[in-house]
Parts: C-alpha cells; structure tokens; sequence
C-alpha cells in the first residue's frame, strides 16, 4: 500500500512539472550567417508549435523607429508563450490568434518556392538575405514574395514580407515576425516537419 502511495505522489510529481514548464521552450541558437541560415532552413517544411509576444516590445528595437539597429534575439523572460486554451490570463481573441497561427506552416524548397499554409497566399518565392531596408532594423530575414493578382485601386503588384531569423537549427526555427498582438510583437517557434 506505502509502494502504492509513493508510486501516485511520484507520478503526480510528474504531472505536476511537465505541465508546469510547459511554457518553457527551448529556443534554437542564433543563425551567423545567410549561407548557415539557407542549409538549415531550404528544403524542409517548417510548422508553427509554439506563439508568443515580447514584453516591451512596443516603439522598441523591433520597430522601425531603430533604423539603422540590428534586431536582437530576445531575452526568455521577455517572451509571453500563448496558448490556444482560454482560461483567466487568456482572452478567447489570444486564444484565436494563437490557434490559427498554430496552422501556418512554411515549407522552403531548394530553390525559391515557398509553399504556405495558413497566410494569404499558398504559393510564393522566397529569398534569404541580410535585411538592409532603409527604414528597418538589420538583421538575417526570410523574405516571402507573392503577387497580387487583384483588381482594386491599387492593381496588380508584389508584396514582400519580412521575418527575421532569431535562431534555427536542424529541426528549430525561431522567427520574429512583422506582426503585432495587443502592440506587442509576435514571434513564432516552428519544426520541421
């Protein structure tokens, strides 16, 4: 019966702390180079695990009032990691927001095709690059094209945009991305799959 009761307390034990750092996530190191950043990211597809937003990020080094800055990766305490559950600290709109950007997926062929799930548009060409925009911050960036094929006032054209690569390993993508939640930039951890 002792056996038994030290089994349960050790298997709550358990429980209790894989669940608890669940909001722990292990961000990849930061990428030196476009070369290290194209063999790690080209040819594989990347998927959204994990969304959050950083602290302070509001008229900071991630907007476009640091010109000429070069975006830092930002500090773990700094993230907010969101989850798709509603409970007392996560509005439904957080857990919306964090649900469908769970469903974007990015898979980069070898060449400049980038396949998506989840964005506007499903096909569109990609480059990797050092970012050196005037008006935005430095950095190593995944730039995805795609044409607009619309009739409105302003026609036809090519959209760009613009995430930095924060880390990425083999199986780890960490991508600050040109969104904002609540004024708070949002960043994406993604594997590949």
């Amino acid at each position: 019966m002792i056996k038994n009761i030290r089994h349960i307390a050790l298997l709550i034990a358990i429980v209790c702390t894989v669940s608890c750092s669940s909001n722990k996530q292990t961000i990849p190191p930061p990428v030196k180079t476009v070369a290290e950043a194209k063999a790690l990211l080209a040819g594989k597809k990347w998927q959204v695990v994990s969304v959050a937003t950083i602290s302070g990020s509001q008229g900071s080094l991630f907007d476009k009032e640091s010109k000429s800055a070069t975006i830092e990766v930002p500090t773990s305490t700094s993230l907010n990691w969101l989850s798709p559950k509603k409970d007392k600290d996560n509005t439904t709109f957080i857990a919306e927001y964090c649900e469908k950007s769970m469903k974007i997926s990015i898979a980069l062929d070898k060449d400049s095709t980038a396949t998506t799930t989840g964005l506007e548009v499903e096909k569109q060409t990609y480059s990797i690059g050092n970012n050196s925009a005037e008006d935005e911050p430095k950095g190593i960036a995944l730039f995805l094209t795609q044409k607009s094929e619309g009739t409105g006032p302003m026609g036809a054209g090519v959209f760009t945009t613009t995430y930095y690569i924060l880390g990425a390993n083999e199986n780890t993508l960490f991508l600050l991305t040109p969104n904002k939640l609540n004024s708070s930039k949002v960043v994406y951890l993604l594997e590949a799959k």
